[in-house]
């Protein structure tokens, strides 16, 4: 018959321009179908109709409504069941082997639509579920009863079909359920209308313009065969569970093969936004509109159109781009090459390609381009990513400014804009000029900078190397670990910057560094005005800016001079700090030797505790800890407050106490002046020379100490001596300490401690005292003797002199001896074991201490803590 479209897919489908139930209507007009289940032969019917008539089982029944609903869901028909004399009547009868069913097209005739199952093949009875043979009939049948006929030259029962036909080709259940063929890549029985029988049907009655109008996932079964009517919404093809190779195409009227099956067809004026690709080498075609394709894992082919956005996943995937002028965004392109001559390239949407013999290129701002290997010079803009190949490439960027990821390219040239530059992941060597920011990646990053000079903000870079003009860098982002060499100004980022100097030696102007590591070379850095909080090891000179700066020293041990620096905080190392000459105030924590300059240096020890040795320092305040300061040998003069323990040096240490009262361990120090506040001076261990005034207390150590009170003093010392070891040994005339400048009524010597309990007898806190002359003694009659005799000596051998003017003593066990030769006097203390009368023996005698003193003020003087 003549063609009625003049499209062959549909012609062949369509049995006349009458068979059809809306004849009275144009072409596509939708219309309401009644359909029934014949109980008796349905009137018109033909001797062959009625033999072996039977009713539909309600299996039957139920399979027909279902096949109804299929060709309702693409179709602009509705149907409706009736109790008898429908449009569409079913029944069943026997036919033999003939033919699976038979059916009667659409019409005005009385058999018109009457479909007609055979009841004696099986297939009509176990076959009725989706994608059985049956179910097939079923559809395949009501085609007929619509208006649809066979697209091949065949019919029922080996009769024939008028034409137009399909082509061999197309010719199975793959196009058309009308058919009677199948295809060598068909799993399963289609159980819905095919691709031409969409197309037909809507020819006929229009379109369902409701079927899925909202979002649809469209999931790919291997296990069928399915066509795609969608009305609108966003449509995804999910092919994610796959892992054999898909291809998968969003474009009307084209299959998908999941490993080479067609599982899947688009019906015409279908339009499907998305495609998401499986585990496999998938090719993903878009349809033209702006389409998103994932690739997923494997090795993906895109075939892309305008609009599109790709995203390859992981494997080495392929974008082709379809339409010329095509605005794309991809990632994972590989290709783009040029001609021989001078080529430019303009990428109108932001994908990932490989270029080659390019000289000019342009992007719109976000591509990402791999260069061929054997080197490339070219001119880009509008690039986000930039990998070089194996060649040295030479790079210059657009004067409108641009910010990219850069890897493996060796010269990169800004233009006249603000070009900021993210170095890749994988480290390399970078020359860099005219670029304002670079960002360096994972990797190790080693940055050239140009000659010329260079203004820079640079963050993540691991190596910078500054060229022969004056370089300034901003270090930006959250934080840097670089190593720096040949920059003249670096400035910190807001987070954490850690600096290594080159081993060449640096002179550079730093600011807001957090840690800064000096090189082999000789470093001098001088800090920005701002304030500074930083880390410092391996530098050899530090200057401070305007700001409060605050140094910690590396753990390593450091050799620094320092200068204009408010905070200084040593590390685990032994650190040796120098200051410079114009004076310096500064915290300090930390630190094992600091040596002062020629100016005045204030210093103030931090709260967690310090020891250190320090020379010329002019002042030292120390903190809430506990600190022991050592005073290098050259001598010192110095104000000093809430210093725990003092150690002088080999030289004179002159040391003057703060004002708000000092208690302190102090050894080695030649004169101590104390302040206003009450001062508490404990001496070490290993005894000395000391001249004090204005001190409070001063608590004798174990070691001979030689203790002055100057001759300026007015407040009054007190002497304290606790130690039963303070003094000489037991019978040795050797080790007592010496006092001098004491004044009676001013000044006392009081025991304390161990020779407290065993001078103070009866416990009353008071010592008792008695003058005597001649001997014999006894010491039950008092606590301390004054001897008013006149020794020859004090410290003779076995105290002879001192034995043998008291003669014989008894009474008791210990007291306090004062006797003098005239010009010092001495502080014994007598120790015996028995209170037995009798001379005393060497070990029975200690001498305390010596003075200048006559032994009455000196007796006068004795007292108790």
């Amino acid at each position: 018959m003549p063609t009625i479209t003049g499209q062959n897919s549909i012609d062949s489908l369509l049995y006349s321009a009458y068979a059809r139930w809306n004849v009275a209507s144009d072409f596509g007009t939708a219309t309401t179908v009644t359909f029934s289940f014949a109980t008796s032969v349905p009137s018109g019917a033909d001797a062959q109709d009625a033999v072996g008539f039977a009713p539909l089982t309600d299996a039957q029944k139920t399979a027909a409504r279902a096949a109804l609903q299929t060709w309702a869901a693409v179709a602009g028909l509705t149907f409706q069941e009736v109790a008898s004399e429908g449009q569409i009547v079913f029944s069943t009868n026997a036919q033999g082997s003939t033919s699976a069913a038979y059916a009667y097209y659409a019409g005005l005739t009385d058999t018109a639509g009457d479909v007609y199952l055979n009841n004696q093949d099986s297939t009509n009875t176990t076959g009725l579920d989706t994608g059985g043979y049956g179910f097939l009939t079923l559809v395949h049948e009501i085609g007929h009863a619509l208006g649809l006929k066979h697209p091949g030259n065949y019919d029922a029962a080996e009769g024939t079909a008028s034409g137009p036909y399909l082509p061999e080709s197309e010719d199975n259940y793959v196009y058309s359920v009308m058919s009677y063929n199948d295809a060598a890549d068909l799993v399963r029985y289609p159980a819905e209308p095919m691709l031409y029988d969409i197309a037909a049907i809507q020819y006929l009655y229009g379109a369902n313009t409701t079927t899925n109008p909202g979002t649809t996932i469209y999931t790919l079964d291997p296990g069928r065969i399915q066509a795609v009517w969608d009305a609108g919404g966003l449509d995804v093809i999910d092919a994610q569970a796959q892992t054999a190779a898909v291809s998968l195409s969003l474009q009307a009227g084209t299959f998908t093969t999941v490993g080479g099956a067609r599982v899947l067809a688009i019906a015409e004026n279908v339009t499907i936004e998305q495609a998401l690709g499986g585990a496999g080498d998938d090719t993903l075609t878009g349809n033209g509109e702006a389409n998103y394709l994932a690739g997923g894992a494997g090795n993906d082919t895109f075939v892309a159109g305008p609009g599109d956005v790709i995203d390859g996943g992981s494997g080495t995937d392929v974008v082709i781009l379809s339409a010329a002028g095509a605005a794309v965004s991809v990632s994972g392109v590989e290709g783009i090459s040029g001609s021989g001559g001078a080529d430019t390239v303009a990428l109108l949407a932001n994908e990932r390609v490989w270029l080659a013999g390019v000289e000019t290129f342009s992007a719109p701002g976000a591509a990402w381009v791999d260069l061929a290997d054997g080197g490339t010079i070219a001119t880009l803009s509008g690039v986000s990513t930039l990998i070089g190949g194996a060649g040295a490439d030479a790079i210059t960027l657009s004067a409108g400014g641009d910010t990219l990821i850069v890897a493996a390219v060796e010269t990169l040239i800004g233009g006249a804009g603000a070009d900021v530059v993210t170095l890749g992941a994988r480290g390399g060597a970078l020359t860099v000029a005219g670029v304002e920011t670079v960002i360096g990646g994972a990797g190790a990053d080693w940055i050239t900078l140009g000659n010329e000079g260079a203004v820079v903000t640079l963050g993540g870079v691991e190596t910078l190397v500054g060229g022969s003009g004056a370089d300034w860098v901003n270090l930006d982002g959250a934080g840097s670990t670089t190593i720096l060499a040949a920059i003249e100004t670096l400035i910190g980022s807001a987070g954490a910057d850690r600096i290594t100097l080159g081993d060449r030696g640096n002179s550079v102007i730093l600011a807001a560094i957090e840690t800064l590591v000096g090189g082999a070379g000789g470093d001098w850095v001088t800090l920005g005005a701002r304030g500074n909080a930083m880390v410092l090891s391996g530098v050899e000179t530090l200057v401070g800016g305007a700001g409060a700066d605050w140094i910690t020293l590396g753990d390593r041990g450091n050799s620094v001079i320092l200068a204009a620096i408010e905070t200084l905080v040593g590390g685990a190392g032994g650190d040796w700090v120098t200051l410079g000459a114009r004076g310096n105030t500064m915290i300090l924590a930390g630190l094992e030797t600091l040596i002062g300059g020629s100016g005045t240096d204030v210093i103030t020890l931090g709260a967690r505790g310090n020891t250190v040795i320090l020379a010329g320092i002019e002042t030292l305040a120390g903190g809430a800890g506990a600190d022991w300061i050592t005073l290098g040998d050259r001598g010192n003069t110095m104000m000093v407050s809430g210093i725990e323990t003092l150690v002088g040096g080999a030289g004179q240490d002159a040391l003057t106490l703060g004002e708000a009262g000092t208690t302190a361990v102090v050894a080695g120090i030649e004169s101590l002046t104390g302040g206003s506040g009450s001062d508490r001076i404990t001496l070490g261990a290993r005894g000395g020379a000391l001249s004090v005034q204005g001190v409070e207390v001063v608590i004798l150590g174990k070691g001979t100490d030689i203790l002055s009170v100057a001759s300026a003093e007015t407040t009054g010392v007190q002497v304290v001596m606790r130690d039963l070891d303070g003094g000489s040994g037991a019978g040795s005339a050797n080790g007592a300490d010496s006092l001098s400048g004491l004044v009676a009524g001013r000044d006392h010597v009081l025991l304390g401690g161990d020779l407290k309990a065993m001078v103070d007898r009866d416990g009353n806190g008071v010592l008792s005292l008695m003058s005597q002359g001649t001997g014999p003694v006894s010491l039950a009659d008092a606590e301390v003797i004054e001897w008013t005799a006149t020794l020859s000596t004090l410290n003779d051998d076995g105290f002879a002199a001192f034995r043998a003017a008291l003669g014989a003593v008894s009474g008791g066990t210990r007291a306090l001896v004062v006797a003098g030769t005239g010009q010092e006097s001495g502080l014994f203390l007598i120790d015996r074991a028995t209170t037995a009368a009798g001379t005393l023996e060497a070990s029975d005698i200690r001498l305390l201490a010596t003075s200048q003193n006559g032994t009455a003020s000196l007796a006068a003087l004795v007292g108790l803590e």
